[in-house]
């Protein structure tokens, strides 16, 4: 969670969230690969690319518009994740 408030502080969204993406360094859970990362001015421009990270992941308004991605994607591919482990 620290990490997902962390890059939405700075206006970036991760797209990717997965339990493949999250590291254990230190005895702490840590949010990794970066690559599909994009900040809001990206999407404000329409520079985002139809690839949205892992298809079994994805919030389903994606599959309608891939570009209109916010920060509430992320939260409900954490959501999505928490509620599996249920």
């Amino acid at each position: 969670m620290n990490g997902i408030d962390f890059l939405h502080s700075k206006n970036i969204w991760h797209r990717d969230i997965k339990p493949a993406n999250i590291f254990l360094h230190r005895n702490e859970l840590v949010l990794g690969d970066l690559g599909l990362a994009r900040n809001q001015q990206q999407n404000l421009n329409n520079s985002l690319s139809a690839g949205f990270g892992t298809i079994f992941y994805t919030a389903p308004e994606i599959f309608n518009d891939p570009k209109n991605y916010t920060d509430k994607i992320d939260i409900w591919y954490l959501n999505n994740k928490i509620n599996s482990f249920n």
